[in-house]
């Protein structure tokens, strides 16, 4: 299931593979590689301006003005580029010694209590099982340093 932000899954624990475990991961990015947004912008990105025109294009397409579009996408990629502040780079996220968490949904609500995990675990599974997770659940989560910063990006960054 993604969320605009991360997925949630389930998959064979990395570390025991006769075990199956809630994965939470990244999924922040449109662009995939964190390397297209740091230290980057827009007008010296070939890459981002490319990606620019083309949001822009498809908004105006979908009957958006084009300077309104145009002040709309570069807003959504600069909150993109603070996302990819906190997004692990290729080399950490093949590093299971940094990105190999494994916590338990009691833990995951404490060190990340700005986000409803009941409700939204419950509505990723709630047509796939009747089975209801318990605070001892096993989550496996590459992201949790990501989880963390993000309530804060999104408190900073202006509502529509």
């Amino acid at each position: 299931y993604l969320f605009p932000f991360f997925s949630i899954g389930v998959g064979l624990d990395a570390k025991n593979s006769s075990t199956y475990v809630i994965q939470i991961d990244e999924n922040a990015l449109n662009l995939g590689n964190r390397a297209y947004y740091v230290n980057k912008t827009i007008e010296k990105s070939e890459e981002l301006t490319a990606y620019l025109d083309y949001t822009v294009d498809i908004t105006v397409l979908l009957g958006g003005d084009r300077n309104t579009s145009r002040r709309d996408m570069t807003e959504m990629i600069e909150f993109e580029q603070s996302l990819a502040q906190h997004v692990m780079t290729v080399e950490q996220a093949r590093d299971e010694s940094v990105n190999y968490r494994n916590i338990t949904l009691k833990q995951l609500k404490e060190v990340l209590p700005d986000f409803d995990w009941d409700m939204i675990l419950t509505r990723t599974f709630k047509k796939i099982t009747k089975v209801e997770l318990k605070d001892d659940e096993k989550i496996v989560t590459s992201t949790l340093d990501f989880l963390t910063k993000l309530p804060d990006i999104i408190k900073k960054t202006p509502k529509r």
